[in-house]
């Protein structure tokens, strides 16, 4: 019983930080959106991150929502909305 453990601690020990992450929804208010196009180039943007998923964007709400890791830092999410197309945002909400 005292190998099991051992092994299992070792195991745990061997997995990366990343991937025990806990994730978090989140909602952005951005500016600067106007049309469909912007919302497909937000999107992909946001795609680019590792531990971003679920992502739904709405240029008519000026949002983006999605699900990510909480590794994620507020300046990462302001470049990827900057790069996207200038886009700016304005607020960053987490659950």
């Amino acid at each position: 019983m005292k190998h099991l453990l051992i092994i299992i601690v070792l195991m745990l020990a061997m997995i990366p930080v990343h991937t025990i992450a806990a994730e978090q929804k989140v909602e952005l208010e951005i500016t600067g959106m106007t049309c469909s196009l912007c919302t497909v180039a937000v999107k992909k943007s946001l795609s680019k991150i590792d531990g971003i998923t679920d992502i739904k964007v709405s240029y008519k709400d000026e949002k983006a929502w999605f699900v990510a890791d909480d590794s994620i830092t507020d300046e990462v999410l302001i470049k990827a909305i900057k790069k996207a197309g200038g886009y700016k945002v304005q607020s960053i909400h987490r659950e």
